[in-house]
């Protein structure tokens, strides 16, 4: 079972609100937040921690304890938890965070206007032809955020970072739902979420998509 948790930072544009959520997270969450010049930034960085906190709870864990480490791709892990595999995702001001017993990686965008010079640039030749076959403009920029989040999620579960070009693999929705063409990974499955209005948000694991989904509160 994978454990999907959703959360909307704009609450800690509280004054009463961000200051208790400081006082609440790890140092290294705290110095990390406050190394950020503007305060959307901090408020994300904030609540990737309460979030994280939030959800260790669940566990018997709180985020102030862990010990954070990363592997050689820069993926972060729990020293002291390292069958608890995360990730974590934030976007506009919508934070997505997953857990799993094995490799995850997920990915929260916030829907804008269709980059297609990115496109052409960075995605397989396939999903560039499908998405500029787009006439109307919504269904392209939506198309766009949903191939991101989609290839974003795949990438940071295999955890490559950027030594795998996006364009060296296609997502294809042939079964009428969202796989990988070209899997380096060996097994992987994809799952859509429409979490917030505006956004767009996947994950991949290797090990099902069987999820749990749940909306926290700050």
């Amino acid at each position: 079972m994978i454990n999907v948790y959703f959360a909307d930072a704009a609450a800690l544009s509280s004054e009463t609100l961000y200051a208790a959520g400081l006082n609440t997270v790890s140092e290294f969450r705290r110095e990390k937040t406050e190394r950020y010049k503007f305060r959307k930034d901090r408020n994300l960085s904030l609540g990737a921690g309460l979030l994280l906190d939030a959800a260790l709870k669940k566990h018997g864990l709180r985020e102030k304890e862990m010990q954070y480490a990363e592997n050689g791709s820069g993926k972060p892990f729990f020293k002291n938890a390292p069958e608890l595999f995360f990730n974590i995702s934030h976007s506009g001001e919508k934070l997505m965070l997953c857990f799993s017993t094995s490799e995850i990686g997920c990915d929260i965008e916030k829907i804008k206007s269709a980059n297609t010079d990115v496109a052409r640039r960075f995605f397989h030749t396939n999903e560039y032809a499908a998405l500029m076959e787009m006439k109307d403009e919504n269904a392209r920029d939506e198309f766009f955020c949903r191939l991101w989040t989609l290839k974003e999620s795949y990438i940071k579960m295999i955890g490559g970072g950027l030594s795998i070009p996006m364009d060296s693999f296609e997502i294809s929705f042939e079964s009428g739902k969202a796989a990988v063409k070209q899997d380096l990974s060996g097994a992987c499955f994809l799952k859509e979420f429409d979490a917030f209005p505006g956004y767009k948000s996947a994950l991949c694991s290797g090990n099902g998509i069987s999820t749990c989904v749940e909306y926290i509160e700050f």
